[in-house]
């Protein structure tokens, strides 16, 4: 969806939700710029949503809604955070003003008119946000309704009385009167905190409170005036999004990277042990009765994971597909890859399906504690592609000289391409002799690459899916070739085979019979003998010719 027409339905999403003093043209023009700005800087957005006052109920939300489809989950995690934090800024400047108001009022009533204490009730009572002002006892001397709802009583009255601190969670409830205590010996002009308060039907509620002194006409301090805004929402939605980003959403349990975040804390301490199990033929569970049933039985797998991890006080996670991950802290290698293999195979009825499953595992045990997370979970992974690699229900211990050789592999695989790329490849058209006779029957077209052989090439060319390419590559620079020969030679034109990868088929070109070879001229260089054609006869090749291979 384009930026314009996805400013479009975030200004009518908005307008829904909250009043916008701006024309239609105006809001979209202010959200298509935040749209711009949003990859770079979603702070500096969520600014700016608050201060064009698009902060309705529902605001983020329909903000969320409209820009899930077109942005990345971490990028809106940290645009709800911002817009809250947005939002508890602005409020506090209200409160701020409230609290000035509050102050003023207070002493105009010990001073004089009614109408400075009308004004001053009229703003404490329809304030949305809770106030109470406090002796230095604790105590509550005045409370608004507002108040009064959050901490679940009916009036602001209620609260007259009774220890403020009391409805704060027990574990704040130090640290909370050391914070008062502060403000009261004049330490700190006021302070802000985050805490939950527990209602009166013992539910808890989380709050952000500002507290500072109410002084009196001799400008002494006279009491504490708090300030309570219920951010229970803001809250659940940013303890929701943070789990989305750490945990799978199938299964529930660590995503691949609060995986590696637990395998980091770990080392250094107890021994560790990483176990990367991949589930052996769960595609055909998926292609023959369905992904719906996939996902079920993944489900089962996790719970039933997630028990043993629980008995062994491991760490497990779902790494991605039908892979999981497993860390455990001195432990036997071999009794938990039979626990886990036992905890698998018991079928499991999913959809009047009876399903059981094995696991190839891959390990690795003890490793050095300057490994990195990331190190060790790619060395689990070729552990478990070696026991996939065995057959099913295997598994194998990581072997650091193995995996240095198979690294080295991989890696001239994955060159190949540039190394094609830029001509690297060469073709090598190698002479084939009767064993009897030591004649030249023929040549043979074979790729060179470095010191690699033909057949090692192939098979790094067969791993990286560039056979057939590279393949009808050597055959069309072959029969190239084989027809230059033909028109220089005609039918004494040398037989040329092309030596293929392992799933193709060797290609024999232009065979010559057995007399057609008789009648080829005998070969005098360095008294060779032998009826084939030196180097010096077949132009365009690379090849020590019949004379030199004969001679040895």
């Amino acid at each position: 969806m384009e930026l314009p027409e996805l400013a479009a339905r975030w200004m009518h999403a908005l307008t829904s939700t909250a009043y916008i003093p701006l024309s239609h043209a105006e809001i979209q023009q202010v959200l298509l710029d935040a749209l711009v700005e949003l990859p770079e800087s979603p702070e500096s957005v969520a600014t700016r949503l608050v201060s064009l006052h698009a902060t309705g109920p529902d605001s983020l939300r329909a903000t969320i809604d409209v820009l899930s489809p077109k942005f990345e989950l971490p990028l809106l995690a940290r645009l709800s955070s911002a817009y809250a934090h947005a939002m508890r800024l602005d409020a506090f400047d209200q409160q701020e003003q409230i609290k000035v108001a509050i102050v003023r009022a207070k002493q105009r009533v010990e001073r004089t008119l009614k109408v400075s204490q009308a004004r001053f009730q009229e703003v404490f009572a329809s304030s949305a946000l809770g106030i109470a002002i406090t002796g230095f006892d604790g105590k509550c001397v005045e409370a608004n309704d507002t108040l009064a709802e959050i901490v679940g009583l009916e009036s602001g009255t209620d609260l007259i009385g009774r220890q403020l601190i009391d409805f704060f969670h027990p574990e704040d409830k130090t640290a909370l009167a050391a914070s008062y205590r502060q403000v009261r010996e004049g330490q700190v002009d006021r302070f802000r905190d985050q805490r939950k308060l527990i209602r009166e039907d013992e539910e808890p509620v989380w709050v952000y409170l500002a507290a500072s002194l109410v002084r009196d006409a001799d400008g002494e301090p006279a009491h504490h005036v708090t300030m309570v805004e219920d951010i229970s929402d803001l809250h659940l939605l940013q303890r929701n999004l943070d789990h989305q980003l750490l945990h799978d959403s199938l299964t529930g349990l660590s995503n691949r990277q609060h995986f590696m975040t637990r395998v980091e804390r770990g080392l250094g301490g107890d021994p560790i042990t990483l176990y990367h199990l991949g589930l052996d033929a769960f595609s055909v569970v998926n292609n023959g009765l369905g992904h719906d049933t996939g996902d079920k039985l993944l489900k089962i797998v996790a719970n039933r994971l997630g028990k043993l991890a629980g008995e062994k006080k491991a760490v497990l996670a779902r790494i991605g597909g039908d892979e999981f991950a497993m860390m455990t802290f001195s432990d036997n290698v071999t009794s938990t890859i039979e626990e886990i293999q036992d905890a698998l195979a018991e079928p499991t009825f999913v959809d009047d399906h009876g399903i059981a499953l094995s696991a190839s595992i891959g390990v690795v045990d003890r490793p050095p504690a300057f490994a990195t997370a990331a190190e060790l979970m790619r060395c689990a992974n070729a552990a478990l592609r070696q026991a996939k690699a065995r057959g099913k229900r295997q598994w194998a211990l990581h072997d650091p000289h193995d995996d240095a050789r198979r690294r080295g592999k991989y890696a001239l695989a994955a060159s190949m391409p540039g190394a094609w790329e830029h001509g690297e490849l060469e073709i090598v058209y190698a002479p084939a002799h009767d064993l009897e006779t030591r004649e030249v029957l023929g040549a043979v077209a074979r790729l060179h690459w470095d010191d690699l052989s033909h057949n090692d090439t192939m098979a790094l060319a067969d791993s990286t899916g560039l056979s057939l390419p590279i393949g009808r590559w050597l055959l069309r620079e072959a029969c190239a070739q084989a027809a230059r020969w033909v028109a220089e030679f005609g039918d004494r034109a040398p037989a040329l085979h092309i030596a293929l990868g392992a799933c193709s088929p060797a290609t024999r070109i232009s065979s010559p019979t057995s007399s057609e070879r008789s009648t080829r001229p005998v070969c005098r260089r360095n008294g060779c003998g032998s009826r084939s054609t030196s180097r010096r006869c077949w132009p365009g090749t690379t090849t020590r010719w019949c004379c030199t291979t004969a001679a040895s």
